[in-house]
């Protein structure tokens, strides 16, 4: 039988090798300190202070011993966890005497073991009688025959050694020399004070081999938090006897780098972020102003948008404009904005002393805003939607009810209304086309409605629970995109993803999750025990605020390169740490396999004047055909048999040379919101003879070409990891997409 447990943390049991034995004439000893994730160790001699830390590469080396009594305590940790209390050291002893008879032990275990077997070896004599455990002496041996012990029992040994050099006598048995250590095949093994997270029991095993695989979720199905996990397996025979071993397992957040987002430590809250910019609420100055961060480099610049005695608050951003509410000195508010690029003056958007406007939000020309009568509560709140290209402003689909959390993008607005029974409804509204339509239709609660191109996504009560709901405006179908016993909340979209909180760790310890709205399942973003709420993804980044009541702090995090595939060919693009994790085909099409299916991977090596190509099929459980090295920047020709999302570890985004003619461009590093028309316009259309992508989603070739510099074909989106094809007029080298 087996029995598989995971248990939260790590402990370090330190072991120690190379006692002399004892007593010696050696003025000098090297012990080695080892053991069951034992990283680093310190320790003492006597009563002594305990030393600096070392790593246990490198081992104790004592010289110049005098003649004495030394007893050396060695306590050990693993690196990812601490030490153990000092009772609990391994403690050894010997003598140094420079009278001590000439035999010498080698081949001492290390103590305490786990092994019951040990090979004593003698030098320094000519022959040698010894006993074990307190015995009787065995008959005299040769030294080049070694001491042999098997199947030793749990409990310390000691083993005594006497000595005859020639015709000399015998060294007397009350100077024996001895050496002693201590077996205990449990030793390392003991992690009952850490909490047991999974637990596997597999009777009647035999000689079949078995697998375990773990999904990163304790016993209750819930995941597990970020940190390092001990993975105990006993092994037991029909006997009741035991082997134990252990390996680590290092859950991390996909979420990379987390730090945080501003640089004051004071409070922040009220985030949004969309294409290049992400935009916040700041009291470091002891009230709230409104700050942006270019997302843009690796570091981008922090800017102090505003710098008010009074409260600025509630911002949100286009990737351009920012607006947020500014509080009038008689208490109420009205609505600003900024163009963050040109860096201009703020500007007003309203000045009405008569009446207060909340909850701004921006996509170019439109800035749409709750407003109701000053000092009325009793007022239902109402949307206005505010022109930035005339200075017009509407209420465009009045009621007698609350409108409230106004979201947009583009020309569509998606808010929460109130003017039907129930908890509050979602809403769309063309602000082109002036047409409002009603997106649900239950008692229970909406929130937190978020748009992006046809989709509307939400939190959604209607089952207990909190999930999220989404509605595909140009198909008019209502969806269910999460179905799960925890919370699912404050969603946001970007492209083809939606990112939102969840609670499946517990009440008030909130994670993040991300799910690619055209794939099934959800991909955990983070695990650790902390309250993270409102998360938003743009430009490669997470972001979200951290804490909960007047301690909160924003967070930003690289956000993994995950890229979606089609149950179909698709272009898969080659990172860096694809290839530096990776190396080669056959283990690329290995690791797609173990959780999807992938029958085959493609390398073109040359595309004129004819095509040729390279291909690793996957058949009966094993690669076949022509393996191929995996290069950063490259991409492969990938058939995938199911929908999935792939992990494509960290990228390289460096600058694009462009030759003459066609190039097919691999990169994981396009802007957010990138379009064919806007590469053909920042390359040039005098440069540019045309752009071709395949859909993923589809499996259609989508094209733009450039005649006479005139452009025609589709405006495609180009998602963040992409293939594209781009037929050059003239050469450009250094070209960095988006900037």
């Amino acid at each position: 039988d087996a029995e598989l447990e995971i248990f939260r943390g790590v402990i370090g049991y330190p072991t120690v090798a190379g006692v002399p034995s004892s007593p010696t004439r050696a003025s000098s000893a090297t012990i080695q300190v080892s053991g069951e994730n034992v990283d680093f160790y310190r320790y003492r001699l006597g009563e002594a202070v305990w030393s600096e830390e070392f790593s246990v590469a490198e081992p104790i080396v004592f010289t110049d011993l005098t003649d004495g009594l030394y007893e050396l305590q060695v306590n050990g940790r693993s690196q990812y966890s601490s030490y153990l209390a000092d009772e609990d050291a391994v403690s050894v002893v010997w003598e140094v005497d420079s009278s001590a008879p000439p035999i010498v032990i080698t081949g001492t275990p290390e103590t305490p073991t786990t092994n019951a077997d040990a090979t004593l070896s003698v030098s320094g004599v000519d022959l040698y009688r010894y006993r074990p455990d307190e015995g009787f002496y065995r008959a005299e041996m040769p030294i080049a025959q070694p001491v042999e012990l098997t199947r030793l029992e749990d409990g310390e040994h000691v083993v005594d050694f006497i000595g005859k050099t020639g015709a000399g006598p015998w060294q007397e048995e009350a100077n024996a020399t001895r050496v002693a250590w201590t077996v205990d095949r449990g030793y390392g093994f003991d992690l009952s004070t850490l909490e047991r997270v999974r637990h596997e029991r597999y009777l009647d095993i035999g000689s079949d081999a078995q697998t375990f695989v773990w999904d990163g979720r304790d016993d209750d199905g819930v995941f597990a938090s970020a940190g390092v996990y001990t993975v105990l397996l006993t092994v037991r025979d029909e006997l009741g006897r035991e082997t134990k071993a252990s390996a680590l397992v290092r859950i991390g957040d996909l979420a990379e780098n987390a730090m945080p987002l501003a640089a004051s430590p004071g409070t922040q809250k009220g985030l949004h972020a969309y294409g290049r910019f992400v935009v916040w609420q700041d009291q470091r100055d002891g009230s709230w102003d409104i700050f942006a961060r270019d997302l843009f480099g690796a570091n981008g610049s922090e800017i102090a948008v505003t710098s008010d005695s009074l409260n600025q608050e509630a911002p949100y951003t286009d990737g351009k404009f920012v607006v947020w509410e500014s509080r009038r000195v008689d208490g109420g508010w009205d609505i600003r904005g900024k163009d963050l690029q040109l860096g201009e003056d703020s500007f007003s958007v309203t000045d009405t002393a008569d009446t207060d406007e909340r909850n701004p939000a921006v996509f170019w020309p439109w800035i749409v805003f709750q407003a109701r009568p000053a000092g009325i509560e009793t007022a239902p709140w109402q949307l206005v939607a505010f022109d930035m290209r005339d200075s017009s402003s509407r209420v465009f689909d009045p009621t007698t009810q609350d409108q409230r959390d106004p979201a947009i993008h583009k020309n569509r607005v998606v808010w929460r209304d109130f003017r039907d029974p129930g908890a509050g409804e979602i809403y769309a509204h063309d602000l082109v086309r002036d047409v409002s339509v009603r997106l649900t239709e239950n008692l229970h609660g909406q929130f937190d409605p978020s748009v992006y191109e046809d989709w509307v996504v939400w939190s959604d009560s209607r089952n207990g629970q909190n999930d999220l709901y989404g509605f595909h405006l140009h198909r008019r179908v209502e969806t269910q995109i999460t179905n799960t016993p925890e919370n699912e909340l404050r969603p946001t979209i970007n492209g083809s993803w939606v990112v939102y909180q969840e609670d499946s760790a517990g009440v008030l310890v909130n994670n993040i999750r991300i799910k690619n709205l055209a794939r099934t399942g959800s991909i955990q973003m983070t695990n650790l025990d902390s309250e993270k709420n409102w998360p938003t993804l743009a430009s490669g980044r997470i972001v979200w605020q951290q804490g909960r009541g007047g301690a909160e702090q924003l967070y930003i995090a690289n956000a993994p390169n995950l890229m979606p595939v089609a149950d179909n060919r698709n272009f898969v693009v080659v990172t860096s740490g694809l290839a530096d994790g990776l190396v080669d085909a056959e283990a690329l099409l290995s690791a797609w396999n173990a959780g999807s299916s992938a029958p085959s991977i493609t390398r073109y090596t040359a595309f004129s004047p004819t095509p040729t190509t390279e291909t690793l099929l996957w058949q009966a459980g094993i690669p076949t055909g022509t393996n191929f090295g995996l290069a950063d920047t490259e991409f492969v020709w990938v058939e995938f048999e199911e929908g999935n999302v792939l992990d494509l570890g960290r990228a390289t985004c460096s600058p694009i040379d462009l030759e003459a003619g066609a190039n097919v461009v691999s990169y994981a590093c396009f802007p957010d919101h990138y379009t064919a028309f806007g590469l053909v316009a920042e390359l040039g259309p005098q440069n540019v003879r045309g752009i071709r992508m395949l859909d993923v989603y589809t499996g259609r070739w989508q094209a733009a070409s450039v005649t006479k510099g005139v452009l025609s074909g589709e405006d495609f989106a180009i998602p963040r990891i992409a293939v594209v094809m781009i037929d050059m007029q003239t050469e450009i080298s250094q070209w960095t997409p988006g900037e």
